[in-house]
């Protein structure tokens, strides 16, 4: 049976997971941001599976769907993972299907799947998957409080649904211990730097910045938008968190590019190295809340 060429699938897949936009000419600046692990929109199952937990046969093509499955003791089921996944340790003993551009549906369809889980979009894929008999579930959380109904859903699959009530008991816990700043600080999150791109209002990251106790700009929508230098400094942000090595290493040095120099953040030297941290929507949201809730206290 020959199947269809996927070659063409993913040429505007990180604008459908990211930014919203299908622009080809992004590609290049996207793919990175999806190998990087940035994920961000809603969940969708079409109807629970009947298969039993014991005999289901799961392929995570997202790095944080792996990162769950393996937090709620479902890494038996776990027969295939992307070339990103990779996390934690014991994902290396898990076969990789290949990278996320393009998805490699024969390798896929080798492993003989029952479930295959996967971030938002990805119409061509989800399609093919199905019509060989393959139940897609999709998930792509914008918010902490769908990062919830995510995790009981994924916790059905592999009858693990006590683990995930007690993450998320944890992580609702954490929240409210959380100490908020006396004044929210005005925050920005870069995570491109050309054209400089940051977290927006509707993305996973800026909705964990204002549940650690930071303040976005409101007038900047989307999930990630890019934005002119000109905008950041009218809006002047006290707090900085950086993705790019090359520009926090800029920002940091004695002699900060000149239009950064007049940002309270950099004045300040309130600029943090993300490092990988909040890239993903995934178990470690809760060390990462307390992280950057640290950082806006001034800690």
């Amino acid at each position: 049976m020959r199947i269809m060429s996927v070659n063409r699938l993913w040429m505007g897949v990180i604008c459908l997971a990211i930014s919203v936009t299908s622009a080809c000419t992004d590609r290049g600046k996207n793919e990175t941001k999806e190998s990087s692990g940035i994920e961000s929109s809603g969940i969708e199952s079409r109807g629970e599976s009947k298969i039993k937990p014991q005999t289901r046969r799961v392929i995570s093509l997202a790095p944080s769907h792996t990162e769950w499955v393996f937090k709620l003791g479902g890494e038996e089921s776990l027969v295939g993972r992307t070339d990103q996944c990779d996390y934690p340790s014991g994902v290396k003993n898990i076969p990789s299907v290949g990278g996320l551009f393009p998805a490699q549906i024969e390798r896929i369809l080798a492993k003989n799947p029952t479930d295959v889980l996967m971030i938002s979009g990805h119409h061509e894929l989800r399609a093919q998957l199905e019509r060989f008999g393959v139940k897609v579930h999709q998930y792509q959380p914008k918010a902490l409080s769908e990062i919830y109904t995510q995790v009981e859903s994924l916790s059905r699959l592999f009858g693990e649904e006590s683990s995930a009530h007690i993450w998320i008991k944890e992580a609702k816990a954490v929240r409210e211990r959380l100490k908020m700043p006396p004044q929210r600080p005005r925050v920005l999150v870069e995570v491109w730097f050309s054209p400089l791109t940051i977290a927006g209002s509707t993305s996973y990251m800026g909705d964990l910045i204002r549940v650690a106790g930071g303040r976005l700009m409101n007038e900047i929508k989307g999930d990630w938008p890019a934005v002119h230098l000109e905008s950041v400094i009218t809006f002047n942000p006290q707090v900085l968190f950086i993705s790019t090595l090359a520009l926090y290493q800029q920002l940091m040095s004695e002699e900060p590019p000149v239009a950064w120099k007049q940002i309270d953040a950099v004045k300040n030297h309130r600029i943090y190295l993300l490092d990988g941290r909040l890239a993903r929507p995934s178990p470690r949201v809760i060390e990462e809340m307390k992280w950057v809730n640290q950082r806006l206290l001034g800690q």
